[in-house]
């Protein structure tokens, strides 16, 4: 059967943004008004549960793009995922970002933006942390 992780990601996108990208952000907004997935270099993109990611409407006076997946990550999607997304992101050491939650933990964990990378940690406790590696 599996389990499920939920990830909630909230950053602000950089403004020049490659048209491949462009392209790619309005099918996660939306993939049905797009004829096919992205075709873009990277591994995220190749993986079957990437139809799983959305990027959620937002109110127009806020700077800030949400993303929202909730997937069995048995593939490491979430990671692929941030490893694609972060080139495009405006972050800042030590940002929180956003979250990841697997449905038999009692608390998520944080995402947090590292110089050297990501990192992941449960609110509750910094002895759980793990990296996730995806270098800027």
């Amino acid at each position: 059967m599996g389990h499920y992780t939920e990830m909630v990601l909230v950053v602000e996108l950089k403004d020049d943004l490659p048209s491949k990208v462009l392209k790619a952000l309005e099918w996660l907004k939306d993939p049905d008004k797009l004829d096919d997935t992205p075709l873009i270099d990277h591994p995220f993109w190749k993986k079957p549960r990437a139809i799983n990611f959305r990027m959620v409407d937002k109110h127009d006076f806020s700077h800030l793009e949400i993303f929202h997946a909730n997937l069995k990550d048995y593939e490491n999607e979430i990671q692929e995922f941030l490893a694609w997304i972060v080139p495009y992101c405006k972050l800042e050491d030590h940002q929180v970002v956003g979250f990841t939650k697997y449905e038999e933990q009692d608390f998520p964990r944080n995402l947090i933006a590292r110089s050297y990378g990501w990192t992941g940690s449960s609110i509750m406790s910094h002895q759980r942390e793990y990296l996730y590696r995806i270098i800027r």
